[in-house]
């Protein structure tokens, strides 16, 4: 028995037994067949809702339209900006090349009928990564990266403004993404291309981060424009003579010397200065009255006498006295 052939299925026996159980096998094959194909036309059914749902959230987002014709960086700001989608929406591979495709028009349409089949073979597994390396040898050429690398390597503030200075910084440093992956490194670069006076004012708070930076030399140049400003009372004779304290000056004046950070002010070399204060609401020491800022017109009278015309060091109530003292 053990040399006789199997027999082949559907085909009858001597044997009753085998013939019912070869008939069983059969039909069961049969049913499997049978509900593979039901089964595989549901799935290309809810294959095609899902599709359709995902075009519609993905228009919801209103994401752009590439054509070909714009600046090489255009490309791929495009190419982020469809990738900041996908993760929303959680994408497959599949997903990512059929809604790309969907955005791609014009030229952009041209060159991607004409290289559809040679980015992927049939047969071939959809990969995003092959097509992105594809889509940037077109449209965003490693000589357009190098120049912007070049570009960011040299920036410098120049005659920018520090708002314009931090815009083209961040512009510029998507396409020298390594070279500022690292916190401090981006920090130490963006210091690095400020104005020399800017740095000098930030050298006395050591290492900062890159949004510490940003915070402090908007500050540091409103200071160097004259935007923040501090009065400064003129020195007169009398008070000069005196001693005195002199009245603070309502017209400010542009102190160098001093750097504002919020309410505080910032002398180089490390020396914090509380908020000034007014004092246009004070006496004034010269006639006790209130009159502001404004220069005081009394006459000078001698604190010892109170007479007009001299001074208490000069008062003769005191030579009087100093002679009657006994020698």
């Amino acid at each position: 028995m053990s040399g006789a052939e199997a027999p082949l299925p559907g085909a009858a026996t001597n044997d009753p037994r085998v013939d019912g159980i070869l008939e069983a096998l059969t039909q069961v094959g049969a049913l499997i067949a049978q509900q593979a194909q039901q089964h595989a036309a549901v799935n290309a059914g809810g294959g095609e809702r899902h599709t359709q749902g995902l075009v519609e959230q993905f228009l919801k987002l209103k994401p752009s339209k590439f054509t070909g014709t714009g600046k090489p960086e255009e490309a791929k700001q495009w190419i982020k900006e469809m990738e900041k989608i996908f993760r929303l929406l959680n994408c497959t591979e599949v997903d990512k090349m059929t809604l790309v495709e969907y955005q791609m028009d014009g030229n952009a349409m041209y060159w991607w009928q004409a290289m559809k089949d040679a980015i992927f073979p049939t047969g071939s597994v959809i990969v995003w990564e092959n097509f992105v390396t594809a889509f940037y040898e077109k449209y965003f050429s490693s000589c357009a990266r190098d120049r912007k690398l070049t570009k960011f390597v040299e920036l410098k503030q120049s005659e920018r403004t520090v708002d314009e200075y931090e815009a083209k910084f961040s512009e510029l440093s998507r396409f020298a993404s390594r070279l500022v992956e690292h916190a401090e490194a981006k920090a130490k670069r963006f210091l690095k291309g400020l104005k020399p006076e800017i740095q000098k004012q930030l050298a006395p708070f050591g290492p900062m981060t890159y949004g510490e930076i940003c915070s402090k030399v908007q500050y540091v140049e409103q200071e160097m424009m004259g935007d923040e400003i501090e009065p400064k009372a003129p020195v007169t004779q009398d008070n000069e003579k005196y001693g005195k304290r002199p009245m603070q000056s309502s017209r400010p004046q542009f102190n160098p010397n001093k750097r504002r950070f919020g309410g505080n002010f910032y002398r180089p070399g490390g020396v914090w200065i509380g908020e000034r204060k007014s004092n246009s609401n004070e006496a004034c020491r010269r006639c006790g009255k209130f009159h502001g800022s404004a220069q005081c017109l009394a006459e000078r009278k001698c604190f010892g006498c109170g007479q007009v015309g001299h001074i208490v060091r000069d008062c003769p109530r005191n030579r009087l006295l100093t002679q009657a003292l006994p020698s």
